[in-house]
Formats: C-alpha cells, structure tokens, sequence
C-alpha cells in the first residue's frame, strides 16, 4: 500500500491506494481511492485539521498522521488502520505533538510533546503502543527522534523496498510529482515512470509550456559578500522589466529553482520576479547562515538594496517599478525594506510577517520563542536591539501601497502582527490591503484559498507596477 498527501478535495488529506506490480514497462499507475483517510480529531472545539506528515508502521497495521487543525502550528498525531476503521490519537492532552519515527518491531512510536504551560521545550518520548507507557529520551525546543535500532541503542536509517527508488521531485516548470525509479539488475535503465498525478488534461498543454524557467545571478551585498538569487523574466521582456522581489522565510530557508505558481502568474502578467538567498539563507555554509544573527541583522536588511542596486545597474529591472514581497521572515525583511528605503519601492507585499520582535515573543509558541532567540535575540537582554530592528516603530516612512496578508490560526506569526500594520497604516490615513484566511495558519493550504492568494497578489502587484499612473501610498 502506498500512502500520500493531496488536495485534490480541497485541502490537505491522507489517501491510500494499492501500489501497483512493476510491469516491463512500468504502464500500470495507481488507482485513486473515491475519499480520503479519514482523520478528524474527536476534541470538537478544535477546527479540521490539515495532513501534514504520514508515516507507515513497520508492519503496515498504522499510518501515523501529523495533523494541523486549522493550519495551524498546534499539530497532533493520530493513528489510523488502513481501512480507516481504527483510530488512537498520541497525547490527545499535550499542547502540540510532532511525529517521530517507528521503532522497527513497530511496537514503539517516536513523538515529541510540547505541554501546556510557559515551557518552550519538547518532550522527546518513545511511546509503547500496547500499553500507552511512553518514556522521555530527551528534551529541547527541537527534540525528535528520528530512527531506533532493533536494541534500542542506536540510530539507523530505514531503506525502502529493494529494487525500486520512489522520488518526489518538481522544477520551474514541472508541478509536484511521484515517479518510480526500477533498480533490479536485469532493468539498468533509470528511467522514471510517474505515479501521481495523472497526466495533465489536453486544456492545460499549453499553459504548462509557457512556463518559464529561472536564471542563477551572484550579486555583492553592500560590504562585498557574494549573494545569488533566482531571475525569472517574461519571455517576451526587453530591457528593464517591472520587477518584484521575493524574499524567502526562514531566516534559514533557501530559495530554490522549485515550482512557485505565484512566480509563473506574475511572469505571465509582464512583472518579472527575482529571488535572493539573503545572508542568513541556508545551504550556503555555516558563515553564511549565521551571519544575519542578532545585530548582523542590519547588514541583511540591506541585502535587500543591493539587491534593487543590481537588478537595475545591470539593467534588468525599471528602478521606477520594483516591488518588495516576501513571507514569514521575507515578510519581515518586506517591512524592514520598505521602512529602511522607502524610495525604492513601488509595492509590497508582506505575508504572515513579523513587524514587532516584542509582541513576537510575548504571543508565538513558548517552543518557537525558544529557538528564535539565537537568530534575533533574547527578549529581554536585547531588548533595546529588537526594538531597533522591528519595522512597526517605523511605520510612518512606508511610502507604497501595501498588501498584507495573514491566517487566523497562525500561532508561529501570530495574527496580532499583520493587525498592528495595518491599523497602524490606518491610522495615517492610509488603505492598506488585508487578505486574510480565516481557516489557514502559518501556511496556506487549502486549494481555493491557494488561488485567492495568487490572484490577489497578482492583482495588487501588477496594478501597481504595470500602471504608469497608479499612486503610492
């Protein structure tokens, strides 16, 4: 049986399906069930939750499901049999659970517990699914147990069925995908056979050739350390295009050439979109990605400058039709950029950002709090620094139309942060955009409210870079 994550109902489910014999030529794909594992929570207070991590028992008997109700970052950890029939939820009491991994008897589950309380610490437990004891093997704001030998005494690895490689894959113009990979000695082809999805309706041929890839580009940040990010331009783009940056989350993601819908749509309305990997961005080396720490943080804020300096000295952006846009972290940088150099900046667009560290720390989960503080800093040993690095106290400059955008449930940036922007714009007389998702958290996951977002963003965005005449703020 092959277990996956879809949204092909909406939001994110469960569904199991028979995995398919290997044929000569691999022609056989998975029959898709009619409806989706079911795995409501019984706490009826609590909203529908998203799927967000399956994992199957070794011996096949439970599928261990990460849950997030209402998107949010409060996850839980449900048990169900493969006909859906039986059910057991992992510390049904606990604040947060995150799911681990099996032991290999299957007998044990890996779980780490966050309680209810002012502690920013996970409980890393092994839980002993025959009689419910569990047992704490370690604690910290980042506790997981990630694999357990048959005695217990140390870590492995879990390989997949000999003779096959099952790869999730996507590129800039090739959606998510599922492909089986043969490795049996007789078949030394590596050619892949895609499981899931099915192939695209005849409608849609079109649309997916007319994607259009990125371009890599180093540029220097204003102390000379050697930055990158990804460029893509309207095919039909001569000279200076409008162009709207990007800035990934994080601090220590990286932005990568990987499918972005919102990319594509805003390609396709003539605004080019570039993506840089900051200091701070990870996959660069530890230096790298510490080097936004604390009061470094100002140096990455400018980052976003030298970014508009090498778009438009090199003649690929309009310097009179940029815009700034990120999410979670980006959407911090977003303010910080817009507050910082407001003269740049045409439009913005912040998505579930941060824009007071203060209020930040008081209202984020105890276990989030936790680690931010050896990328931000201590709330209150660093409080004089924070204040200076928080956008809200510097709201007055921001001198462009600004589109926020935030979901209800979202517990890791919490709600109160776009709300203060946008009463703060308010209050100067300005009309801010406010898209909010009443049943999204820090992510946005249902499919309807995926489309909102990118038809909305394009909106705002393309309205103010591609109209010569349209207003700031």
């Amino acid at each position: 049986m092959l277990a996956w994550i879809s949204d092909r109902d909406g939001r994110p489910r469960a569904w199991i399906g028979a995995l398919p014999p290997a044929g000569p030529e691999d022609a056989t794909t998975i029959v898709e069930p009619d409806w989706p594992l079911p795995t409501d929570l019984d706490d009826p207070d609590l909203p529908p939750g998203d799927v967000q991590a399956l994992s199957w028992s070794p011996d096949g008997s439970w599928l261990a499901c990460q849950l997030a109700p209402g998107g949010g970052e409060r996850t839980r950890v449900l048990l169900v049999s493969p006909d859906g029939t039986g059910r057991r939820e992992i510390a049904p009491g606990a604040a947060a659970v995150t799911l681990g991994s099996w032991s290999p008897g299957g007998r044990q589950l890996g779980v780490t517990v966050y309680p209810r309380g002012d502690g920013g610490d996970g409980q890393a437990f092994l839980v002993d699914l025959r009689d419910g004891t569990s047992t704490v093997l370690a604690s910290g704001p980042a506790a997981k147990i990630c694999a357990i030998s048959g005695d217990g005494r140390r870590v492995v690895v879990r390989l997949g069925r000999r003779g096959t490689l099952l790869l999730a894959s996507e590129g800039p113009t090739v959606p998510r995908q599922l492909a089986r990979i043969g490795l049996e000695p007789d078949r030394p082809s590596l050619e892949a056979h895609v499981l899931l999805p099915a192939a695209p309706p005849e409608h849609l041929w079109g649309t997916l050739d007319a994607l259009v890839g990125p371009t890599l580009h180093e540029f220097p940040g204003e102390d000379g350390l050697t930055l990158s990010g990804w460029l893509f331009r309207p095919r039909t783009a001569l000279g200076a295009a409008p162009t709207l940056i990007w800035l990934h989350g994080g601090p220590e993601a990286q932005e990568r050439p990987t499918f972005q819908p919102l990319f594509q749509a805003l390609v396709a309305e003539g605004v080019a979109v570039f993506a840089p990997n900051v200091r701070g961005s990870g996959g660069f080396g530890r230096s790298f990605s510490q080097a936004d720490d604390h009061e470094r943080r100002f140096a990455a804020i400018t980052d976003v400058r030298a970014a508009v300096t090498f778009l438009t000295g090199s003649g690929l952006a309009d310097p009179a039709r940029i815009g700034v846009s990120g999410r979670s972290y980006g959407g911090y940088l977003t303010l910080a950029a817009m507050t910082w150099f407001p003269e740049l900046f045409r439009v913005g667009v912040d998505v579930c950002g941060i824009a007071d560290f203060e209020t930040f720390y008081a209202d984020t989960e105890p276990w989030i709090a936790a680690a931010a503080t050896t990328k931000y800093g201590d709330p209150e040993r660093d409080r004089g620094l924070l204040r200076e690095l928080s956008p809200i106290h510097h709201i007055d400059r921001v001198a462009a139309p600004l589109l926020v955008v935030h979901g209800v449930h979202d517990t890791n940036v919490p709600l109160g942060e776009a709300e203060r922007v946008v009463a703060a714009l308010q209050e100067r007389g300005v009309s801010p955009g406010f898209l909010l998702f009443d049943d999204e958290g820090h992510e946005v996951r249902g499919t309807a409210n995926r489309s909102a977002f990118v038809r909305e963003v394009v909106r705002w965005v393309s309205g103010n870079l591609l109209e010569v005449d349209s207003q700031t703020a």
